[in-house]
């Protein structure tokens, strides 16, 4: 399982996108724990020319 996760976050960080909000509550398992889902990218970084910046979901459900 931990594999699974760790190729899902290799994938997004050759995309240069960076989570930051790596928790177990952002860790979904499917039904049958065959696979893993990383959720909540609300607040996720992404790297262009060397320089990140953040992108963030819909104002209407980020905290204040």
């Amino acid at each position: 399982m931990s594999i699974q996760m760790v190729h899902g976050l290799r994938t997004l960080h050759k995309m240069n996108i960076f989570h930051r909000d790596i928790k177990s509550g952002n860790i979904l398992l499917t039904k049958n724990n065959e696979s893993i889902k990383l959720a909540d990218m609300n607040i996720s970084k992404i790297s262009k020319s060397g320089l990140a910046c953040t992108q963030t979901g819909t104002p209407y459900y980020a905290s204040p």
